[in-house]
C-alpha cells in the first residue's frame, strides 16, 4: 500500500510511519500543526474570558418618591474596569427622537457626562464609552448609607447646563425626572 503520492507529498500517518525513525520530519510537522491550533484556540478564548469581569447596573423610571414606575422606561449598563475600562448602555421605553445624556451624578459639584445618544423610533437608545470618568459619592444616610459608589442616570440632554467641552455640567437648565432613568444600585469603586 502506497502511503503517499505526487498529489500528497506528506505521508499519511499510520502506526507504522508514526513510530518509525525515518518519519521524524512528518512527526515534527504534526507537532507544529498541533501547537499552532492550540495557540489559535487560546487567542479565540481570550476575549471571552476578558468579558467575564463585566458588571451590570439597571436604570429605571422612578416617581417623585423615588419608587420604580411599573411599565416605565428602563435600561441596563454593562461596565468593566479591567483590562480596558468601558461601558455600554441600552435604554428602552424612551421618547423617540429625544437626545439623552448618560451621566455620573455628583451629590455636590460637577457631574460627568459619560456619553450621548438619541432614542430611535422605537424608543431605544445605545450609548458606549470609557468607564473612567465616574464620580464616586460617599453616603452616610439614606438608601445607600455607609456605601461609596457612582450614581448613573439617563437624563434629557437639553435639561443640562453644560460647561464647555469637558463633559461636565454644573447645573440643570430644567428638572424633568419623569423623563429620566435612575440607578437601582451604585457602581462600586474598582479595587
Amino acid at each position: 500500500m502506497q502511503l503517499y503520492n505526487e498529489y500528497y507529498p506528506i505521508r499519511l500517518l499510520t502506526h507504522q510511519t508514526w513510530c518509525g525513525r525515518r518519519n521524524f520530519h512528518e512527526n515534527k510537522i504534526v507537532l507544529y500543526i498541533f501547537a499552532a491550533m492550540t495557540v489559535l484556540l487560546a487567542l479565540a478564548v481570550a476575549p471571552v474570558a476578558a468579558a467575564g469581569n463585566a458588571n451590570f447596573v439597571n436604570l429605571v423610571a422612578k416617581d417623585q418618591t423615588w419608587t420604580p414606575v411599573d411599565g416605565g422606561g428602563w435600561g441596563k449598563m454593562m461596565y468593566k474596569f479591567t483590562p480596558k475600562p468601558m461601558f455600554e448602555f441600552n435604554g428602552h421605553g424612551l421618547v423617540a427622537g429625544t437626545d439623552y445624556a448618560l451621566i455620573s451624578y455628583a451629590e455636590s459639584g460637577d457631574s460627568n457626562i459619560l456619553g450621548y445618544g438619541t432614542a430611535d423610533t422605537e424608543g431605544n437608545v445605545h450609548i458606549a464609552g470609557r468607564a473612567v470618568d465616574l464620580i464616586y459619592n460617599t453616603y452616610t444616610t439614606g438608601e445607600y448609607a455607609d456605601q461609596t459608589g457612582a450614581k448613573i442616570w439617563l437624563v434629557v440632554k437639553d435639561d443640562l447646563f453644560i460647561t464647555g467641552a469637558t463633559g461636565n455640567f454644573d447645573d440643570w437648565s430644567l428638572w424633568s425626572p419623569a423623563e429620566y432613568l435612575f440607578e437601582t444600585a451604585l457602581v462600586p469603586m474598582p479595587v
